[in-house]
């Protein structure tokens, strides 16, 4: 359009942010995912899975970001059909610029600086975890917490406890020194042959199995961080010495796996969260899961937070799955 065309008074105009529509881009692994947003209250989500990777087992860096390229068109497509909107009602893009794989965060960039350009729009970029907390704020996730809260992480690639003050002042207290929890699950799920993504597999197979049965050395961690490396360790080593020429491979299977969902948060939780009690008495503690283990951690935080007195929010399982910024 031709700039002698376009009204000043239109382009200075800035609507309030409960009336914004925005677009968000989500790209940081092997999902394409967009989302649009009229304020808080999400109009629509489209997601396209890759499943190039399960024949590798794990995610492969350079197919997920060739993926993200063919499937990042037909996503915003899906995503203005289902909110009822075109590209001319949009007021801004949003974008994950982290963390995540590199190339699969170049296509989402690279789509969404080239997007906002066309259209004239603002350009948000999005810390890939904070966004998974401010989900919680989320017009779906009511109750919405009150601030100070302490927050959970556990993505498939990230686990962190932040202390919340709001949605934009939030501090990493504790973080995994290894693994997180999610990937934790889909290597042993590959150690035990299991199709991938592996964690989901484990997690329902864990059911039927005896917590018991085996006995993991818990990590030895400082502060409030996390540690997972020593758990696949010890599966490994279950797998090679028990359960070698086992008759009932699926017994023993389910017997072995069903430690994976208490240990994760056993180990920090009994020993390095003791000093959060006082701080956090009474207090909100959001939790927000994207990976296999949301269910054992769902249970440890409701436990932690009836001990304390707290309360336990949890967002949608569809937000916190695939939340977009």
């Amino acid at each position: 359009m031709n700039a002698d065309h376009v009204d000043p008074a239109k382009e200075i105009q800035v609507k309030p942010w409960a009336e914004r529509v925005m677009l968000g881009i989500e790209s940081s692994c092997d999902d394409t995912s967009i989302a649009i947003l009229r304020g808080s209250e999400v109009l629509s989500q489209f997601t396209a899975a890759q499943h190039i990777h399960a024949q590798y087992g794990g995610v492969v860096p350079e197919f997920a970001s060739r993926a993200h390229q063919v499937h990042i068109v037909p996503v915003l497509e899906g995503a203005l059909s289902q909110a009822g909107c075109t590209l001319q009602d949009l007021d801004g893009v949003a974008y994950t610029r982290g963390p995540g794989l590199q190339g699969s965060l170049l296509v989402g960039s690279a789509f969404a600086r080239s997007l906002g350009w066309s259209l004239g729009l603002p350009l948000y970029p999005v810390h890939h975890m904070r966004a998974h907390v401010v989900a919680h704020w989320m017009a779906d996730a009511a109750p919405n917490p009150t601030s100070p809260m302490l927050a959970l992480t556990v993505s498939g690639g990230h686990t962190q406890l932040l202390d919340v003050a709001s949605p934009w002042d939030m501090r990493v207290m504790g973080t995994t020194l290894d693994d997180a929890a999610g990937e934790a699950f889909d290597k042993v799920a590959k150690m035990l042959g299991l199709d991938y993504p592996g964690g989901p597999i484990v997690d329902r197979m864990a059911k039927d199995g005896n917590p018991n049965a085996f006995a993991f050395t818990a990590p030895k961690v400082a502060a409030h961080d996390f540690s997972f490396s020593g758990l696949k360790t010890s599966v490994l080593r279950v797998l090679e010495k028990e359960l070698a020429g086992a008759e009932s491979p699926r017994m023993h299977l389910c017997r072995t796996c069903v430690p994976r969902p208490r240990a994760p948060l056993s180990p920090s939780w009994s020993k390095n969260w003791k000093p959060l009690h006082c701080k956090w008495a009474g207090r909100p503690s959001p939790f927000k899961g994207g990976s296999a283990p949301i269910q054992a951690c769902v249970r440890r935080c409701w436990t932690w937070a009836a001990n304390t007195g707290g309360q336990c929010t949890f967002p949608p399982f569809v937000i916190a799955r695939t939340m977009v910024p």
